[in-house]
């Protein structure tokens, strides 16, 4: 495929602007509640991250030969489980989540499904020029605080998720689930 411009036309913008978007700052002060995440990447087993792959063989979590207690990864010291709901936040409200590594020192991409959010801080810094839009996905590398938005709704039957986006790390616990009522 060849693209080829049609000289004939005159180009309708010649400069961009100086500012392309207005972005309010985010509203701290609308949050409803505080809650905290501590990433846990080795919980029980005292394994180093080789250990993973055996636990449930190829592809399989603990879980599915009945072994929780070898899961070794999960959030708040709990792996994940499916028949509970870790969070339960209100519809049309704000929360600021605190998401730390638990002084491990690996980034977690830490994603959240059916809620946008604002990064507020970042290990303590402002977040970088392309983090101040509204996201479903931070890099976690020490500690996080986001402004989550609650704009749809998931009843406790079929709540959302919260995890580490690395995918041994969620495959072994590393996520939660969250009802929005």
């Amino acid at each position: 495929m060849r693209f080829r411009p049609n000289t004939a036309l005159k180009a309708a913008i010649t400069r961009l602007p100086k500012r392309l978007a207005a972005l309010a700052e985010p509203d701290v002060k609308s949050a409803v509640a505080w809650r905290t995440f501590e990433l846990n990447p080795m919980m029980g087993m005292g394994m180093g991250m080789m250990g993973m792959g055996m636990i449930g063989g190829p592809g399989r979590l603990a879980s599915d030969h009945g072994d929780r207690h070898l899961r070794m990864m999960g959030i708040n010291g709990r792996a994940f489980a499916m028949d509970r709901v870790d969070v339960t936040a209100k519809l049309g409200t704000t929360e600021i989540w605190e998401i730390s590594t638990g002084g491990m020192p690996m980034a977690h991409p830490f994603h959240v499904h059916g809620a946008s959010f604002r990064i507020l801080n970042k290990s303590g810094g402002k977040p970088a020029a392309h983090e101040i839009g509204w996201k479903d996905v931070v890099l976690v590398e020490e500690h996080a605080e986001i402004l989550v938005r609650f704009d749809h709704p998931a009843p406790p039957k079929m709540p959302f998720m919260y995890h580490c986006h690395v995918l041994e790390h969620e495959d072994h616990g590393m996520m939660g689930q969250f009802a929005v009522v």
